[in-house]
C-alpha cells in the first residue's frame, strides 16, 4: 500500500483534528461507518489509521491498525486488505484494545446486514426488559446496523398491553430478524412485531366497513396467490368504542383500488389483521443507452448541427436560422 508525501502530510493533520475512539469501545464489537483511511504518526510511528462514525453519523473516530513490525510502517495485512476494499458509507464491524488512549484494532470486518434491517422497518430482535416500576412499561430492545433503539410497549390507558404483540414477541430470541411498527412518541411504542419475512404482493380490491369485536372498523380485501383476503384494520378498544388505527387506514385509502400493493398481515385465530400496506414501487427509469455512432471516443454524446446527418431544423427548414 503505497502513500504520497502529500498523503502523509494530509494523514498528520487528519490525527490532530480527529479524536481518538472512545474506550468504551475497548474489547466490544461495534458497528462504525467507514469515513477513511490515511497514514500518520501515533507515538512517533506510522500507521494506518481507519476514519469512522456512528452509523447515524457524528464525531468521527480514529482507529489503529497495528503494525505487524514495530520499527516500521507495516499493517497488518488482513487487516490492511479489508480497508483497501472499502468505500465511504459502507458499515464496518470492529474491536479493539485500548492503550494510552488510544485503540489499537483486534479485527475488522464489512457489517453483515440481517435480512431487512437495510429496509425502514428492519430490525434485529434483543430483548425484553420488564418494567422497573409499577407506573413504567416494559420496554423492547431492538438494533439496527449494531445501535441499540429502546421502545416502549404499546399499552391501553388500563396499562394493559395487547395481548397479540405480547404472544408475537414471546417466541422471539435475540438475533432474530424482525419487523416492527413503531408509533411515534417519547420514547416511541411498539406497536406491532412480526418475525422477519418479504412482504405478499397482491391487488387492492376494496376497502370496506367491518364488525370488529361488536364494533364498527374497517377492513381491506386483497386479491393475492389467486384468491381473496379480509385484513381488518388494527386499532383499539377506548371508552367502549373501537378506535381503528388512523395511520394504517389512511395508507389504504390513498391507494387506487385495483393497483398492485405488499401487505404485511398478522393471524390471530380466524382473524387476520392488516399491519401494513404500501403501494408496489415503481420500476427505476433507466436511460436509453445511445448508439456508439452517437458517441465520440469518450463515451460522450456528439454534437448535432442542425440540418446535418438528417437532424431536423427549427420549423423543418433544411439548414436552419
Amino acid at each position: 500500500m503505497n502513500f504520497s508525501s502529500t498523503a502523509i502530510r494530509f494523514g498528520v493533520c487528519v490525527a490532530l483534528a480527529i479524536g481518538l475512539a472512545s474506550p468504551a469501545m475497548a474489547g466490544e464489537e461495534q458497528v462504525l461507518r467507514f469515513k477513511s483511511s490515511t497514514r500518520a504518526k501515533v507515538a512517533a510511528q506510522d500507521h494506518l489509521l481507519v476514519i469512522a462514525e456512528a452509523p447515524k453519523g457524528g464525531k468521527p473516530s480514529r482507529l489503529i491498525v497495528p503494525n505487524k513490525t514495530a520499527d516500521r510502517f507495516d499493517p497488518d495485512p488482513q487487516q490492511a486488505g479489508v480497508v483497501k476494499a472499502l468505500k465511504p458509507g459502507d458499515l464496518i464491524q470492529v474491536s479493539g484494545d485500548a492503550a494510552d488512549g488510544s485503540l489499537t484494532l483486534t479485527s475488522i470486518a464489512p457489517y453483515a446486514f440481517k435480512p431487512g434491517e437495510q429496509t425502514p422497518n428492519g430490525y434485529v430482535f434483543m430483548e425484553v426488559q420488564p418494567a422497573k416500576a409499577a407506573a413504567d412499561h416494559p420496554v423492547v430492545v431492538l438494533s439496527k446496523f449494531g445501535e441499540k433503539n429502546n421502545f416502549r410497549l404499546a399499552a391501553d390507558k388500563d396499562g394493559k398491553s395487547d395481548p397479540l404483540l405480547e404472544s408475537a414477541l414471546n417466541p422471539l430470541k435475540a438475533g432474530d430478524s424482525v419487523w416492527a411498527d413503531v408509533a411515534p412518541g417519547s420514547p416511541p411504542a411498539l406497536v406491532a412485531i412480526l418475525p422477519w419475512s418479504e412482504p405478499t404482493g397482491g391487488k387492492l380490491l376494496k376497502v370496506e366497513s367491518a364488525n370488529v369485536n361488536g364494533q364498527k372498523g374497517n377492513a381491506v380485501q386483497i386479491e393475492a396467490g389467486g384468491k381473496t383476503i379480509v385484513a381488518l384494520v388494527p386499532g383499539k378498544m377506548q371508552d367502549d368504542k373501537w378506535v381503528t388505527d388512523a395511520r394504517v387506514l389512511a395508507a389504504a385509502r390513498k391507494l387506487k383500488i385495483g393497483s398492485p400493493v405488499f401487505v404485511r398481515t398478522q393471524e390471530d385465530g380466524d382473524r387476520l389483521w392488516l399491519r401494513a400496506i404500501e403501494p408496489e414501487p415503481r420500476p427505476v427509469a433507466q436511460r436509453p443507452v445511445r448508439p456508439a455512432s452517437d458517441t465520440d471516443a469518450n463515451g460522450l454524446p456528439k454534437p448535432h448541427l442542425p440540418g446535418v446527418g438528417g437532424v431536423p431544423t427549427p420549423g423543418g427548414i433544411p439548414g436552419g436560422f
